[in-house]
């Protein structure tokens, strides 16, 4: 018989969401008036999972460098400190030296956003588990942007708290509930912590998580671990922003596995046959006050975004965030 190994694949937001990004966003603006601004875009791919397919590596990087200069020049045409450091410019050096400016207060700004894509990294064999430390790919081979480090950062320099106020990882694994305490532990949550293996595709969607926890410390090693809590600075973000949105971070990212922005959703979940890089073009052009002329909130974006990519449902209902496969999950053949 041919086994096959199935992972969910969906985002959670963090103000936290569920499309397995994990957002913790509120209803809040991307916009906050007077204030000084800053947005990056970053990212990078790992070329080793390409050796065998240059041409799907070709083509994903390809796209991944048009969506990060599009969202740059969104957040640029609205008055934002904008700098485009996909590819070659996302080293370590340079993102933690951005994120030691960003958190020093003499440097005057109060607002970051930040998007990331690529691949993620986890240290797997050092604790913490079920991942141990997650962590990105970057340009330099061998070396990895970690959560540790990033939270050492965005809490660095006398700032009070994280300025990285909206985070869009679009990543692997970054944004999942991976831990049921502030101590650690974890529940084993088939398809989330570990693929489940079987010759068919299991039933239902992947919607059941028992652990509530994306982040906490480390005892063994005075540090963090998770991406959203290394980014917003906190572990107090609603765990579903959709549906409960609160407070002033938003952190939208994926629990397990994410597509590529050249995939399509998968049958029967679109209409439309459009690419995922359009959902991330037009949230960021909804949320930045392109579309209506002011800019709104996280949930309608992420509403807009699902409308307009994933289009009519059944009848004339068309997709809004909640009922899009980047909320409800899917299952995905691993093997």
């Amino acid at each position: 018989m041919f086994i096959v190994k199935y992972m969910a694949q969906k985002i959670v937001a963090c103000l936290i969401l569920s499309f397995f990004a994990l957002t913790i966003f509120t209803g809040i603006s991307v916009d906050s008036a007077n204030a000084t601004k800053i947005a990056m875009e970053w990212g990078h791919l790992n070329y080793n999972l390409y050796v065998n397919n240059q041409t799907r590596f070709n083509n994903e990087r390809a796209w991944e460098t048009t969506i990060c200069a599009n969202v740059n020049s969104m957040f640029a045409g609205r008055g934002w400190s904008s700098s485009n450091s996909y590819g070659n410019p996302t080293t370590p050096i340079n993102v933690y030296n951005v994120l030691n400016n960003v958190a020093n207060p003499s440097n005057g700004v109060t607002t970051a956003a930040t998007f990331w894509v690529g691949d993620y990294y986890p240290s797997m064999s050092a604790l913490p588990t079920p991942y141990g430390q997650l962590g990105c790919y970057t340009s330099v081979n061998g070396s990895y942007v970690w959560d540790h480090e990033i939270y050492s950062r965005t809490t660095a320099n006398g700032a009070r708290a994280s300025k990285q106020h909206f985070t869009l990882m679009w990543t692997c694994a970054n944004g999942g509930l991976y831990w049921r305490s502030a101590q650690g532990g974890y529940n084993v949550i088939m398809g989330i912590t570990f693929p489940i293996v079987q010759s068919t595709k299991p039933t239902g969607t992947p919607n059941t998580n028992t652990n509530t926890f994306y982040g906490h410390s480390v005892s063994s090693t005075n540090s963090i671990v998770g991406m959203p809590y290394a980014w917003t600075g906190t572990t107090g973000m609603s765990l579903n922003g959709y549906s409960s949105p609160s407070g002033s971070y938003t952190y939208i990212g994926w629990e397990c596995n994410s597509p590529f922005m050249i995939d399509t959703p998968p049958a029967g979940a679109s209409s439309t046959n459009l690419q995922y890089l359009y959902f991330v073009y037009n949230f960021y052009n909804y949320a930045l006050g392109y579309v209506t002329g002011s800019h709104e909130t996280v949930n309608n974006s992420l509403n807009y975004a699902a409308e307009t990519t994933f289009g009519v449902r059944t009848g004339n209902t068309y997709y809004n965030f909640g009922t899009s496969v980047l909320n409800t999950g899917q299952w995905l053949n691993k093997s």
